[in-house]
């Protein structure tokens, strides 16, 4: 008897442990953890661009043909709902003129969701409900640990995001078809690795993969259409990229995947495998026509999001370089006129300015000064505490509606934001629209002469030098570091003029060109985190010599590392910001403000070498005078 009861018990135990190992393995089995990239990752598959990536990419830029593959930001474009956009362009400061300069300006606000344009989505953007009540996303992580109760992310939001600097590959399924493809109609792994063969392109490691179905052109043509359904990509393409080791997936339609799905029981299915499962991030409504009418199927890929702090989504505009119809560089025949300011150099008709200096030449003088691959953000995060000239101000709120319920047999579930602000409360690009000056009683001027009402439109959104018009910013850009160069960080009222660059320039031996692009630092970025009010007080800053002596050099853009540019107080008291009026409204300059250098500074002061690749790309929000986005430095 007791033998038995031995057997019996042992029997027991040992059915026990197999019950008990078998739910272990089936929860194990589910599970999509932890990340090949480690159990605490959260870049997912951008961990697979290096800087060898980067070298690899110089040699596919072929002449230096930009593609701006952004679309523009406005409220009548299509988007899942509840998404939305508004911008509107504030004109209260044109109620009094300042100073003897008689100077005014115009700025805006704007308010949305990522999704009413180009947009890059993170890993926090899809959940999955691994067990009744309890959502994962990628790596695992749990909802407490990736959304914050201030409705804000703790994980994987835009802020530390890195830019995605990788080549780029298109696959055109147009060019196989025939035709552009039909919602429903699924672009498979063969699709992809046949399209790759036959024109014999190899795919590695970290490269970024582009897919253009055409589908795109509803976006405009019929909005109701382009989010009806949709031809995309299957689950295998993400099984497929994953083993490749694809670091970002690309389309020109609004969900990436095939809808209606193929298994119609599931919801977003490909989201699922490829956000949530496997840490991909990947870009939608990308405008990739040209590239394919083109034909550039290889190219180097850039993606430099502004870091909106918070969101699970970013907005931008990323661009491709690669062999296309290059511009070539444009003769301009200078034009004097001492009684005004117009017309320009660049002819009486012209809204770009400076930016006329760019050419596909001065892309691949910045390209050529790429040689470790090593990748410089410039960008803040915007963020509701950052300081900005009054009233500027930016909110940001992770909407978490979606949660209420779970959906599809694949038990999905997702997080969205909206951001209401203005630029200024973090990195900005300042186009020639911000400034006007009264030429004479009521009558106020801009760049070029353009008048007020030629300026802004009557729906409140600037009619000439939008943001949509500017063009992506690449060229070879200089450090010019005051901080170094003086001996110390500069003071409130201490001025940079001329000759302070020339000597610079003089001292480490550099000889500028025309198009070039200035980085000016001062140190006074750091009083933007340690001591806000301190600022906004006041800065070291240009004087007015350096605007004309930079017209002179035909230079293409200039950037600091203070809230405005210039000296403040400004070296004649009577005049309101004099160096904005000279520099965007008379010489037609685009200019940034707040970028952070002090990390590009250190590098250049170790290595000597003070050149590099600059980029800023800014998103297309249209009507606006003023842009956000993170421009950045490749060496």
């Amino acid at each position: 008897m007791k033998k038995i009861s031995s057997r019996l018990i042992l029997i027991a135990v040992f059915l026990f442990f197999i019950v008990f190992n078998t739910k272990v393995l089936i929860a194990s089995d589910q599970a999509w953890w932890p990340s090949r990239y480690g159990k605490d990752d959260q870049l997912g598959t951008l961990n697979e661009i290096s800087k060898l990536n980067i070298i690899e990419a110089k040699k596919v830029v072929g002449n230096g043909k930009i593609y701006e593959l952004g679309v523009e930001y406005k409220s009548e474009n299509p988007g899942y709902p509840p998404r939305f956009w508004e911008t509107t362009c504030l004109a209260h400061p044109l109620r009094k003129m300042l100073g003897e300069n008689k100077m005014t300006w115009l700025e805006e606000e704007f308010a949305g969701c990522p999704g009413k344009g180009t947009q890059i989505d993170g890993p926090a953007h899809i959940a999955v409900e691994y067990m009744p009540g309890d959502l994962r996303f990628y790596n695992g992580f749990k909802l407490s640990e990736v959304l914050t109760n201030k409705a804000t992310l703790k994980k994987f939001d835009m802020k530390t995001t890195p830019s995605i600097v990788t080549k780029g590959i298109l696959v055109d399924m147009v060019s196989v078809k025939g035709r552009n493809l039909k919602a429903g109609e699924k672009v498979t792994k063969s699709d992809i690795v046949n399209f790759l063969i036959k024109n014999n392109i190899r795919n590695k490691p970290g490269d970024a993969l582009l897919i253009n179905t055409g589908w795109l052109h509803w976006f405009w043509d019929d909005p109701k259409k382009f989010m009806s359904g949709e031809p995309g990509i299957t689950k295998d393409v993400i099984e497929w990229a994953y083993e490749q080791h694809v670091s970002f997936i690309g389309t020109d339609q609004w969900a990436t995947e095939v809808l209606p799905s193929e298994d119609t029981k599931e919801v977003f299915p490909v989201h699922s495998e490829a956000l949530c499962k496997k840490g991909f991030y990947w870009g939608q409504n990308l405008d990739l026509r040209a590239l394919a009418k083109d034909r550039i199927y290889e190219f180097m890929f850039i993606f430099a999001h502004p870091k909106i702090a918070g969101s699970t989504q970013g907005i931008g505009n990323p661009i491709a370089i690669g062999n296309g119809p290059a511009k070539n560089k444009n003769k301009w025949y200078e034009v004097k006129n001492t009684e005004k300011w117009w017309p320009s150099r660049y002819g009486e008709n012209d809204e770009l300015g400076t930016l006329n200096e760019l050419h596909s030449g001065k892309v691949k003088e910045g390209i050529d000064l790429i040689r470790r691959g090593e990748v410089f953000e410039m960008g803040t995060s915007y963020e509701e505490q950052n300081p900005g000239y009054p009233p500027r101000y930016w909110h940001n709120l992770t909407l978490a509606h979606p949660l209420s319920s779970i959906l599809g047999s694949n038990k999905m579930t997702w997080l969205e934001e909206i951001f209401i602000g203005c630029p200024g409360k973090g990195t900005q690009l300042d186009t020639p629209a911000h400034i006007g000056v009264e030429y004479s009683k009521g009558d106020i001027r801009f760049y070029n002469g353009f008048t007020l009402e030629e300026t802004i439109g009557s729906n409140a959104k600037a009619t000439k030098f939008g943001i949509e018009k500017t063009p992506a910013i690449v060229t070879r850009g200089i450090l010019i570091d005051m901080v170094k160069h003086k001996g110390h960080e500069l003071k409130k009222g201490e001025i940079v003029n001329k000759n302070d660059i020339i000597d610079y320039l003089k001292n480490k031996k550099l000889t500028l060109t025309p198009g070039d692009a200035l980085m000016i630092r001062t140190g006074w970025m750091k009083n933007f985190y340690n001591d806000p009010e301190k600022f906004m007080s006041g800065e070291p800053g240009l004087a007015i010599d350096v605007i004309d002596w930079a017209y002179e050099k035909r230079l293409s853009f200039i950037a600091t590392d203070q809230w405005a540019t210039e000296v403040l107080p400004s070296e004649n008291q009577n005049d309101v910001f004099p160096v904005h009026v000279e520099a965007l409204c008379k010489k037609g300059f685009y200019w940034g403000q707040n970028f952070k250098m002090d990390k590009l500074a250190e590098d250049c002061n170790s290595d000597k070498k003070y050149e590099f690749m600059f980029v800023f790309t800014v998103p297309k929000i249209t009507g606006t005078t003023q842009g956000i986005g993170n421009p950045i430095a490749i060496k």
